[in-house]
């Protein structure tokens, strides 16, 4: 999966071809858009694909 930078949101789009059903959880390094030079976070997510 990706979670491009073109569209302008982001870290707001997930994409990708999903090969396997199952839930998945990724974590990320994360900096508020509104302050890019502050510490980075680590935020965590999840996706579940039925199909």
């Amino acid at each position: 999966m990706q979670m491009p930078a073109v569209y302008g949101a982001v870290g707001t789009i997930v994409s990708g071809t999903p090969t396997k059903a199952g839930t998945f959880t990724w974590s990320v390094s994360v900096v508020p858009f509104s302050d890019p030079t502050a510490t980075p976070a680590l935020g965590t997510y999840q996706v579940t694909v039925t199909r």
